[in-house]
């Protein structure tokens, strides 16, 4: 669950230092210059640096005197009994051993696949794992904020995340040949026309595809088309037609079907249940 998030200006704040955050955090610069030192490592910021912390970590922000940088972050819980947590304690988070919420046990870490150690990317503004870290970060600071909606977002961005590791993994051609994709995913796109841009044979296309994502192109690129309908049903108020053109799929009602069978609810339900608009 998000427990927390916040945009963070150090102009204003200058050094800080947590000796104990009992949870896990997405922190990403938007601005600015400076250094972490995250459990006696260094770490410099600049804008688009994004890291993902493990659970129970120490961290001490250096924001550089003459810029300052401009942070944000998002907390998260893995695991946390709601029956436990007293509702005044829903949307806070422990930074020091001395507070309440450090040790109680309706929160606690679970090993979370390909996200269990820091993690370290530099992302373009238009990466969609920054754009779905801001957008949490506004439905956390709005007036209409709720538990249910911030426990579908952790899911959603903890997706993400593995995602955008499991794409830094793969070699440098197929990796282009994913950028590719996420780029056109209104378009239509054949095996032929990503043979093409690789040089290589139809026959081995997919050969790769299966090798490195256990998938075929078609089942990638439905995957993702898939991906971005659930981040804009939650973050738009486009219909669900529209959506369905903008992510690839001429025929809405054939997108519905895929929807519900990949997602396990049609795509009214899905808007209902996580939007934030």
């Amino acid at each position: 669950m998000v427990v927390y998030a916040n945009h963070a200006n150090f102009s204003k704040r200058g050094e800080q230092f947590n000796p104990s955050v009992k949870s896990r955090l997405c922190l990403w610069s938007k601005g600015g210059k400076g250094k972490v030192i995250i459990n006696e490592k260094e770490f410099p910021l600049r804008s688009g640096d994004y890291l993902f912390l493990p659970w129970d970590f120490s961290i001490h922000y250096q924001p550089d005197p003459n810029n300052p940088f401009f942070l944000a972050g998002i907390h998260l819980i893995p695991e946390m009994d709601h029956l436990l947590d007293p509702p005044e304690h829903e949307f806070h988070v422990a930074h020091d051993p001395n507070e309440p919420l450090s040790d109680v046990l309706s929160r606690k870490d679970i090993p979370i696949s390909g996200l269990n150690e820091l993690i370290q990317y530099h992302l373009q503004p238009e990466d969609p794992l920054l754009l779905l870290s801001e957008a949490i970060v506004s439905h956390f600071q709005s007036p209409s904020r709720d538990a249910h909606q911030l426990r579908s977002l952790a899911k959603v961005l903890i997706y993400q995340l593995q995602h955008t590791r499991s794409l830094r993994s793969v070699p440098p051609k197929l990796r282009k040949l994913l950028q590719h994709l996420d780029d056109h995913l209104s378009d239509a796109i054949s095996i032929g026309d990503l043979a093409d841009i690789l040089e290589l044979s139809e026959s081995q296309i997919r050969r790769i595809f299966r090798q490195w994502l256990q998938l075929s192109p078609l089942e990638y690129l439905t995957q993702k088309r898939i991906e971005k309908a659930s981040i804009l049903l939650t973050t738009s108020r486009h219909s669900i037609e529209q959506i369905a053109y903008e992510v690839g799929f001429d025929d809405p009602f054939y997108f519905s079907r895929v929807f519900k069978k990949i997602r396990g609810v049609s795509p009214s339900a899905h808007r209902h249940s996580t939007s934030f608009l």
